[in-house]
């Protein structure tokens, strides 16, 4: 038996009544997020339901979304259907993106610059927001991404207001993309270069060559449209690897 009952048809004021008929079936939490035209609706239930029925809900909802005219950025659905303290928990995150909406890319802050990350990149801050990866993280943990001969961090120094963009794995030989991404991604020796107090007194010398040193602070961004825009190319670039 279906948790969910359908309309035939739905407009975008009839968003709300689906999401009211997930409570009405013992969801404990229900909610809708809106963010510069990101919608995100995420669900909690916490009695035992049929899970072939509840991924069918799950997937009929994101569909339902769709017809309304958004577009769904839910290249792999985030459910989880299982126990939690010895009690059935079965969970789900959608995502949909309105492109009517422009998002706006002049942000001013750390938070600012996280929030567009999370809800327009979908990625998520690791290790008190000090890290994030490209792909997600969150994928490699569930062994979707094991296979990956790259992986992409932002290393975030919230005190210093700025971060990099370094290989967490593999280099840029690896990239087999048609987007150029050298002018973003610091190599080993500009991570050097910009981190002279890790070098030996005796190996400094080459690191302060000052073309090397140029290099390496054009790769330093802030959090702002420029940080936002070289994340997003390097997004685009594992993205579109061959």
């Amino acid at each position: 038996m279906k948790l969910l009952k359908f309309y035939e048809s739905v407009n975008k004021e009839e968003i709300e009544d689906l999401l009211l008929d997930f409570k009405d079936q013992g969801y404990e939490k229900i909610e809708c997020d809106i963010y510069e035209g990101v919608v995100t609706i995420s669900g909690l239930i916490r009695e035992n339901v049929n899970k072939v029925d509840f991924l069918k809900d799950v997937i009929e909802l994101n569909n339902r979304v769709i017809l309304l005219g958004y577009t769904s950025l839910n290249e792999h659905f985030h459910v989880y259907t299982g126990t939690e303290n010895r009690g059935p928990r079965c969970s789900f995150m959608l995502k949909f993106k309105d492109q009517d909406v422009n998002p706006n890319k002049d942000v001013k802050s750390f938070e600012e610059f996280k929030t567009y990350l999370e809800k327009h990149l979908n990625l998520q801050f690791y290790e008190f927001d000090s890290e994030v990866f490209i792909p997600d993280l969150d994928s490699f943990l569930k062994g979707r991404g094991r296979e990956e001969d790259v992986i992409i961090k932002l290393d975030v120094d919230r005190e210093q207001n700025k971060f990099i963009i370094i290989f967490e794995k593999g280099e840029l030989d690896d990239i087999h993309s048609s987007i150029d991404i050298s002018d973003v991604v610091m190599t080993d020796d500009e991570w050097a270069a910009a981190n002279l107090w890790s070098i030996p007194n005796s190996d400094r010398e080459r690191f302060l060559e000052p073309e090397l040193q140029k290099r390496s602070k054009s790769k330093v961004f802030s959090f702002d449209k420029r940080g936002i825009e070289a994340v997003e190319k390097c997004i685009e670039a594992v993205r579109r690897q061959s």
